[in-house]
């Protein structure tokens, strides 16, 4: 029994970081080089985002930003769809599914990775014609409010957490 309970143990331990090492290689390999765009957004951004527009700001947004904890953005303006590819097979092996939307030259898929009682990240891979985005956020996230995020920070890519909801 207690070998059983370690080996269940081991399994969400190494589930975890294989799926942070997926994301986490992408983001090494690509973010320094110059045909890629990185945006990186640590916790103490999204606590100053929240003071700044505390009046404006709901609570649930609010709250939504408060439980963030990271939130990079990898882009690239050209050769989306490669990229996009072989990005959508390195999240698969290591994510749990979300969504899938394939509407009007956009082709976009979430992925989670789920805590004991929320979820834990939310990637999200996206292309546009020649264009791609890859958006990783960190925290307890709330996926009724999260597509709200993106009309709060305005940041590119942000337009498809909408689409969670």
């Amino acid at each position: 029994m207690k070998s059983y309970v370690l080996s269940i143990t081991f399994l969400l331990v190494f589930s975890q970081l294989s799926a942070q090492n997926a994301v986490d290689t992408l983001f090494d390999k690509y973010g320094e080089n110059p045909e890629y765009q990185m945006v990186n957004v640590s916790p103490t951004m999204f606590k100053l985002i929240a003071k700044v527009d505390e009046q404006d700001m709901d609570a649930d947004l609010k709250k939504l930003i408060d439980d963030l904890t990271s939130m990079r953005i990898l882009s690239k303006e050209e050769g989306g769809q490669a990229f996009f590819t072989q990005t959508v097979a390195a999240l698969t092996k290591s994510l749990e599914p979300l969504i899938t939307v394939n509407e009007g030259g956009e082709d976009v898929k979430m992925f989670i990775q789920q805590g004991p009682d929320h979820v834990e990240e939310l990637v999200m891979a996206a292309h546009n014609q020649d264009k791609f985005v890859l958006i990783d956020l960190l925290g307890v996230i709330d996926l009724k409010t999260i597509g709200r995020l993106g009309e709060a920070l305005d940041a590119p890519g942000l337009k498809y957490l909408e689409r969670v909801n």
